[in-house]
């Protein structure tokens, strides 16, 4: 447009680098959110209702909720904020951007999270969803870096980070059972 550039994010994840202009914002839409920005550089990422950005440099304007009750937060570098339903605006917080960006270099980084966590975002780029057998399981915290160039590869690794064993069916179902 003259006034602005729209993007606008259905689901999935971008890592956006934008110039400075500020007679043309850059507005990036996710649904009931919104980041704003003028120039900078930043990761939005939507998936089931939930919006993250994080702020690499500059900084943006993060909105969220219904036009009658929208929340707004601004973010600068080093900062991360998420949206979702549940629990509305989350204030801005500070976290490690080089991690959550890994996946431009083909690295997925886990801090002490939740296998679940894991395995959820594995599966993002698996050509079929990785479960788990059971819901004990999925409570394990988990630090690691798996590489997503293979991500069937990644597979291979996930018992020597976890006490899970891999169990792969001929119908290409994968699901992830406690060791013995």
């Amino acid at each position: 447009y003259d006034a602005r550039r729209t993007v606008e994010l259905h689901r999935g994840e971008a890592l956006f680098s934008i110039n400075h202009d500020t007679a043309r914002p850059f507005l990036v839409e996710a649904g009931d959110a919104r980041v704003l920005v003028t120039g900078t550089q930043f990761d939005v990422r939507r998936d089931q209702g939930r919006v993250m950005v994080a702020v690499q440099e500059g900084s943006v304007e993060f909105s969220a909720g219904p036009w009658w009750r929208r929340k707004h937060a601004l973010l600068t570098a080093g900062q991360v904020s998420v949206a979702s339903p549940q629990d509305g605006l989350i204030s801005p917080y500070p976290d490690h951007i080089e991690t959550i960006t890994a996946w431009q270099r083909g690295r997925l980084v886990f801090r002490d999270v939740p296998l679940s966590d894991v395995v959820a975002e594995l599966s993002r780029y698996l050509t079929h969803p990785l479960r788990i057998a059971d819901a004990r399981l999925g409570q394990l915290r988990i630090s690691g870096t798996l590489s997503i160039e293979t991500p069937e590869a990644a597979l291979d690794i996930l018992p020597d980070i976890a006490p899970v064993a891999v169990i792969r069916h001929a119908d290409g179902d994968v699901i992830l059972v406690m060791s013995r």
